[in-house]
């Protein structure tokens, strides 16, 4: 996977007036590691001391809600921050995004992938991952070390979406590096790149499944009904981007922290491969512990929240791995504890009309990667020598681990 550059320290946007010096905390998403933190450590660490709601002068000035209960409002109320924009800097999108877009608009259009989602899809998709990852095993047990980002962390999830997509499993070293561009980088220009790059990637599929219908997804988003209408070009291709980036990163980053935590910690290892009824509790705390995406939204009208004055137009970040890390939610919630009481609760997937269809499948991924590695590699390690590379961004990652273990006969 490619490396994200490291960034030079963007300049300082002028506090405006409606936003009170009091608020206000130096906090630059995109540098945050400091030594030998993870994303969600560093993260933690950075607001741990900051107001609720506070303003930072990085990447042209926005707004972070760090408490439980300020996401969740943010995330259900579409009325008042509207997803128009999500991204920090704050960007125009090229196409119709469905991420892009809040209720009624929004609706429909994601109602077209709930068919590829059901039971009986999930399934084989879980099963195509299986035989994935038995078969990235059998390559690499014998070898007793490998960089596990590359080699297995997002061949899992990758060669299920692009099955499930119907493109060629061969495009995926292609594709990554842009992939890494648009989730990680401060940079407008170059998120604006990697869209380009794989806007025209994808619609050279697009044009064909119109004239070669296959029995994959991209078939289906192509000849799939908005309300009384077909779905137009614009939607075509903002929806085909949308799961295009998020199916080629998600899961593959949180299978990263995983990986890392689990070599780190040998007996919630041992937990896991030895207690099967865990299995669910231990993934939705390791879910909770390790969350991803930091998107953001755009203040619709001039109003007051939670005693906080926020303009029209102002971006509020609501990054949805401090919804799990929340001391306020979860004791002691930098330390994954499987004896947690259930339900546990997190946004990893956001919540409201925005929550990720695809959370379910990734679900399964992760099952499969948990049962599959431990049952062939129950003890692992760090690689001596080595230091894992992390990054925070709009997606935080791992993007470089390396892993040993010892081969049994």
């Amino acid at each position: 996977m490619a490396h994200a550059a490291t960034l030079n320290p963007p300049e300082l946007t002028e506090r405006p007036v409606h936003v009170p010096a009091d608020l206000v905390r130096d906090v630059d998403m995109y540098n945050l590691i400091r030594g030998e933190e993870d994303a969600q450590e560093a993260w933690y660490n950075a607001v741990r001391d900051a107001p609720d709601l506070f303003w930072t002068p990085r990447h042209g000035g926005y707004w972070i809600a760090r408490r439980a209960d300020l996401i969740e409002e943010i995330q259900e109320d579409w009325s008042r921050f509207s997803h128009r924009n999500f991204i920090i800097p704050k960007q125009e999108l090229g196409h119709k995004s469905m991420l892009g877009m809040d209720p009624p608009e929004h609706t429909p259009l994601r109602k077209i992938i709930m068919p590829a989602l059901n039971k009986t899809a999930l399934t084989q998709l879980e099963e195509h991952a299986r035989v994935a990852a038995r078969a990235t095993l059998d390559k690499l047990y014998a070898r007793g070390e490998c960089e596990f980002i590359g080699e297995f962390a997002t061949v899992l999830p990758i060669v299920v979406f692009l099955d499930m997509m119907g493109l060629p499993q061969e495009d995926r070293e292609m594709l990554l590096p842009w992939v890494e561009k648009e989730t990680r980088s401060a940079d407008n220009e170059e998120r604006q790149a990697a869209q380009a790059f794989m806007a025209q990637y994808i619609i050279g599929h697009i044009e064909d499944r119109k004239q070669n219908p296959k029995a994959d997804l991209i078939t289906h988003i192509v000849n799939a009904e908005v309300g009384d209408r077909k779905i137009d070009d614009s939607e075509i291709m903002g929806y085909c981007l949308l799961l295009l980036f998020g199916g080629l990163d998600t899961v593959a980053s949180m299978i990263g922290f995983f990986a890392r935590f689990l070599a780190q910690h040998p007996e919630e290892r041992r937990r896991i491969a030895n207690e099967p009824a865990l299995m669910q509790t231990a993934i939705e705390e390791l879910i909770r512990r390790h969350g991803l995406s930091n998107t953001a939204r755009e203040v619709t009208h001039d109003i007051e929240f939670h005693g906080v004055k926020l303009a029209k137009g102002d971006m509020v970040q609501i990054p949805n791995l401090l919804h799990g890390l929340d001391e306020a939610r979860h004791k002691c919630p930098l330390h994954v504890d499987f004896d947690r009481p259930t339900p546990i609760r997190h946004a990893a997937f956001g919540n409201g009309p925005h929550i990720c269809p695809g959370g379910i499948l990734a679900r399964r991924e992760l099952k499969v990667f948990l049962q599959e590695w431990l049952a062939r590699i129950p003890d692992f390690a760090i690689k001596p020598g080595t230091t894992p590379k992390i990054v925070t961004g709009m997606v935080n990652a791992v993007q470089e681990l390396h892993l040993v273990w010892e081969p049994k006969a």
